[in-house]
């Protein structure tokens, strides 16, 4: 803080409202790639599927490091947030409130497509059953006997 009770950051101390930034950007690309995830599960597009999941794993793993980077001023919030001109604290506390906000939906629509992969999974379930049993109804039909041999029956019998 600058004698004028405006925050600054030394050359040592990290930019803490670029990376509060960051974060909630983070968290808002997560929620996009939810979106498409939604998209592609309804259309049963498993390869773009699969991709998104490696984008979203980059993203995931981007926001671990950031967090960590994040953790000091994350435990002494309200120290941090006293320091600031009322102008800072309302930008820093917006944007926290922007990543939890996107983090809260990302959640929903998470347990949403959750639920949605756990019908698909049952619906084909119940088909590969429903074919097992006709295949089972098919093979009860048909003969231990060569067909052959079943023709040079009938036309013994003629």
């Amino acid at each position: 803080m600058d004698d004028n009770g405006t925050h600054t950051t030394s050359g040592h101390e990290p930019d803490w409202f670029d990376l509060l930034q960051r974060q909630a950007t983070l968290f808002e690309r997560l929620g996009e790639c939810a979106a498409r995830q939604r998209a592609m599960i309804e259309s049963d597009r498993v390869d773009p599927l699969m991709s998104l999941l490696c984008e979203r794993k980059k993203i995931t793993t981007e926001l671990t490091g950031l967090s960590k980077e994040l953790a000091p001023v994350q435990v002494r919030w309200a120290s941090f947030c006293a320091s600031l001109s009322e102008a800072e604290r309302l930008r820093a506390q917006a944007l926290m409130d922007r990543a939890r906000g996107s983090l809260q939906e990302l959640l929903v629509v998470d347990e949403e497509d959750a639920r949605l992969l756990r019908a698909k999974k049952a619906v084909t379930a119940s088909s590969l059953a429903s074919l097992r049993g006709g295949a089972g109804a098919m093979n009860a039909y048909r003969s231990t006997e060569p067909a052959t041999h079943r023709l040079d029956a009938v036309h013994q019998e003629s």
